[in-house]
């Protein structure tokens, strides 16, 4: 008896040294937002002066664009011909020579994988007279739009597709942020010297033509 007494005493003893269970888990949940920023300030002084605020309301969009760039020449009798194009200004304002365009990105998301692009499209041109045209600049940059001022932005999150543009009735890419880096900022791609590009004057009617540059900001999953 003594024995079996001892025996026993011994399994409850290892049977208690073995958790059951042996791991739980509490379930924790939070909700985080962000408030919606300040809404940019387009560049200003010799940096901008001719950009136009766009209705952006949350943290994420194209925040201000070029106003209006317009141009008068006469047309040449043949071959291809290129006119500057500018802001027009009022008397005794300072000449437009930089254009800028913003994309307000706030989301800290590290997966936006977003892209500008730019396409140029005449209103009322019927006859198609305008067919072909574009729209060049030199002098592509970005930067970093920080109240208003311009300044270095991190190459490693986002890059202009090119310093010159050719916008024309296809999309071009304008800038574009890099996959898997955090977005927190007013990334701004700045242009000089914008001038509409006509490869035939010979098949350009004389006239006035009114066209628009569309700029569309998309993501790619």
């Amino acid at each position: 008896m003594l024995f079996s007494t001892v025996m026993l005493g011994s399994v409850n003893t290892f049977a208690a040294t073995t958790p059951d269970p042996s791991t739980a888990e509490t379930p924790v949940t939070a909700k985080l937002t962000i408030p919606n920023p300040t809404k940019p300030t387009p560049p200003t002084g010799s940096e901008g002066g001719g950009d136009k605020e766009e209705p952006i309301t949350g943290g994420f969009g194209i925040a201000y664009t070029p106003a209006s760039l317009s141009g008068t020449a006469d047309l040449k009798t043949t071959g291809n011909q290129e006119i500057s194009l500018s802001h027009p200004v009022s008397t005794g304002t300072p000449a437009v020579t930089k254009y800028n365009v913003g994309v307000q990105d706030k989301t800290r998301k590290k997966d936006q994988n977003w892209q500008l692009k730019a396409s140029l499209s005449w209103t009322g041109d019927t006859n198609n007279y305008m067919a072909g045209t574009s729209i060049k600049t030199t002098d592509g940059t970005v930067k970093e739009n920080i109240a208003g001022v311009l300044q270095t932005a991190n190459p490693s999150e986002v890059s202009a597709a090119n310093t010159e543009l050719s916008i024309g009735d296809t999309e071009v890419e304008v800038m574009n942020a890099i996959n898997g880096q955090t977005m927190n900022g007013v990334y701004n791609y700045q242009f000089q010297n914008p001038k509409l590009s006509i490869p035939d004057v010979t098949k350009v009617s004389a006239g006035d033509y009114t066209g628009k540059i569309n700029w569309n900001l998309s993501t790619t999953p």
